[in-house]
Formats: C-alpha cells, sequence, structure tokens
C-alpha cells in the first residue's frame, strides 16, 4: 500500500502537467484568416432614361490576419480598391482610395482596419471601418451609411469584384 500511493501520486502530477500543456498549446494557436467587406453606393446621375440612369460607386476593404485566442495581427497590408459592379442600364462611377490601412489593434483583442474614399462626381469623402476580433470572435463593419449629395442606396456587394456568386452579403469574418 505504501508504494500504491507514491505511485498514485506520481501518476495524477502528471496527467495534470500534461493537461496544463495541451490546454496551453491550445490557448495559444496561430490561426491565419482572411476579412474583408465590398461596399457600394448609388447615385442617380439621369431622370431623362426609363428606367433612370444610375451610378455605381464600389470598393474592397480587407485584410490577412493571425490570430490566437487573446491576440490578433495583420499580416501584409490592408488591401483597398475599387471595383465595377457591369450591372444593365447602369454606369460605374470611379471610388478614389484616400487612406487604406490599420487604424489600430495590432497585436491586441481586436484589429482596427479601414478606408477612406472619395467618389467621381459626389461630394464629400466617406468612409469604412472593420474590427477583426481575436480568438475566432468575427467581425464588425460600419461607415458612412448616408442618403447625401445625392447618394440613394448603400449597400454590401454580395457578388463582389467580378460578379462572384454571393458570399455572405457581402461581408467575410475571418475565413
Amino acid at each position: 500500500m505504501r508504494k500504491i500511493r507514491p505511485a498514485v501520486a506520481a501518476v495524477a502530477v502528471f496527467a495534470g502537467i500534461l493537461a496544463s500543456l495541451l490546454n496551453a498549446g491550445t490557448a495559444n494557436a496561430s490561426v491565419y484568416s482572411v476579412s474583408y467587406i465590398n461596399r457600394c453606393a448609388a447615385k442617380k446621375v439621369s431622370s431623362n432614361t426609363i428606367p433612370p440612369t444610375i451610378a455605381d460607386y464600389c470598393y474592397h476593404l480587407g485584410a490577412h490576419s493571425t490570430y490566437t485566442q487573446t491576440q490578433i495581427w495583420i499580416n501584409g497590408t490592408v488591401s483597398c480598391y475599387n471595383y465595377n459592379l457591369n450591372i444593365g442600364g447602369d454606369v460605374n462611377g470611379t471610388t478614389h482610395i484616400t487612406w487604406c490601412g490599420v487604424g489600430g489593434g495590432n497585436g491586441t483583442g481586436t484589429l482596427n482596419i479601414g478606408a477612406n474614399v472619395t467618389y467621381s462626381g459626389i461630394a464629400g469623402s466617406y468612409y469604412e471601418r472593420m474590427n477583426i476580433y481575436s480568438g475566432g470572435a468575427g467581425c464588425s463593419t460600419w461607415g458612412s451609411n448616408s442618403h447625401v449629395n445625392g447618394i440613394f442606396a448603400w449597400w454590401n456587394d454580395g457578388h463582389g469584384p467580378g460578379g462572384k456568386p454571393p458570399t455572405n452579403n457581402g461581408v467575410v469574418c475571418e475565413e
């Protein structure tokens, strides 16, 4: 009996150490992902046609990242570019990216990326932001959404650049 107790205690200690090591490895595992939003606005440019001629302005904001349970980092740079919808009857407006980058949080629990844009033929500056969360907790987006300066519609483009099949209503979080 005297030899059994120390052996049982040693096995219990070893099992505890092994469990701690396995849990630590899981908590610190790195996951590589991509997150993005495809954002569009529309302005009526001619009421003299039936249907009226609409100008569509679209751009992409995204980033590759690496996250653990508690931290997230950007991989490379933030990706921003304008693209055309090519919807029959509409014209493509030009989106000018005036700023594209990390807004903060690199190496913390929340990575913030963003873009500032202007549109040809529309007064004002507009923006989009995305928070990407550590631990695989997804993302959130917010930005310009007001019907001003002739803009009458905003949407997340589920088809994305090049008219690809719909993807998550234009927002992809940590895919």
